[in-house]
């Protein structure tokens, strides 16, 4: 890819275990565009009800799993 290309737009979605503010901090601070889980959902929203939301937005998911 030259320079003049532009890179794609990429929205990072943190998923409610992820959604403290030091790790949404470091990625805004790094120019990343954020969403957090409670922001468009309640805690504790089960992941069959929102993972088709962010998936039909085409965010990149960060999950913390166990």
């Amino acid at each position: 890819m030259s320079r003049s290309e532009k890179q794609p737009d990429y929205v990072f979605y943190l998923d409610e275990c992820l959604g403290g503010n030091k790790i949404q901090y470091a990625l805004k601070q790094a120019g990343l565009q954020v969403e957090v889980h409670s922001s468009h959902f309640p805690r504790g929203t089960a992941d069959e009800d929102w993972l088709p939301v962010i998936g039909r937005e085409g965010w990149v998911l960060l999950k913390n799993m166990p």
